[in-house]
């Protein structure tokens, strides 16, 4: 699955304030019909989607092309430019580290990247995750993305 990177626009939301039965503050995105209730309005920050980064860095006479990865897992990234002898660089970079892909003498370039998240050659490993309630006393599940409760507005996905 290719990942692009785009600018998040800032979010406007609702949330509500009011105090409960005990004369505690709540605050909630569902404006409550029984409680007299306070509207906030509040703005989410603007900001940009993490993605790999490329970049020239040239020492002395030789260029050296730089691949950053900022994620907690491994990126795979794959460069197309003439500068390179067979056309294409595919690389897979380690979790957050800098890497060199390309080295020259001359100036590289102009180059375009596509990268995806994760390592192409990983294996799956069998693992069976427990169920994290123990499974003899009844549990209800209250809240869920695409709920009747909260969480089915565009900000909250």
């Amino acid at each position: 699955m290719a990942l692009t990177c785009s600018v998040v626009g800032a979010q406007a939301g609702e949330v509500f304030k009011y105090k409960d039965e005990h004369g505690k503050w709540v605050f909630t995105d569902k404006q409550p019909i029984s409680s007299k209730s306070e509207k906030l309005s509040y703005r989410a920050k603007e900001s940009k989607k993490l993605k790999p980064k490329l970049y020239i860095e040239t020492i002395d006479t030789e260029n050296f092309l730089q691949a950053e990865n900022p994620f907690f897992a491994p990126v795979e990234i794959e460069i197309t430019s003439e500068s390179f002898p067979a056309g294409k660089i595919i690389k897979v970079i380690p979790a957050k580290s800098t890497v060199t892909l390309f080295t020259s003498k001359k100036s590289i370039a102009a180059y375009r990247f596509r990268w995806i998240l994760g390592e192409y050659t990983a294996e799956v490993q069998a693992y069976n995750y427990s169920f994290p309630v123990f499974p003899r006393i009844p549990h209800t599940i209250t809240q869920s993305f695409n709920g009747s409760f909260s969480h089915n507005d565009e900000h909250s996905c």
